[in-house]
């Protein structure tokens, strides 16, 4: 699972908690799948405005690298003052 912590300017409670759902592909190996995104405890910005930001497309493989950009969009915006992600 990969949740996304943001933090609001003077506010808290954004939560992005995508269920990641493991995918044993060949060999065995273990693969983090985004299954969807989610967001809870979002009172001000509208969701629509977050969701654009997150390029990471759902029902593929977690890549760490457009997770993290991702995030850098999510920062960018100025309205959190912190925002974190990691895998659940």
């Amino acid at each position: 699972m990969l949740a996304i912590r943001l933090k609001k300017r003077p506010f808290t409670g954004l939560f992005l908690l995508p269920i990641v759902f493991c995918s044993f592909l060949n060999g065995g190996g273990y693969y983090p799948t985004i299954s969807s995104i989610e967001f809870y405890g979002n009172t001000k910005t509208m969701d629509y405005i977050i969701a654009r930001e997150i390029q990471h497309p759902v029902d593929t493989p977690l890549d760490s690298t457009l997770a993290q950009e991702d995030r850098n969009r999510l920062d960018n915006l100025g309205i959190f003052s912190e925002v974190t992600w990691r895998v659940v």
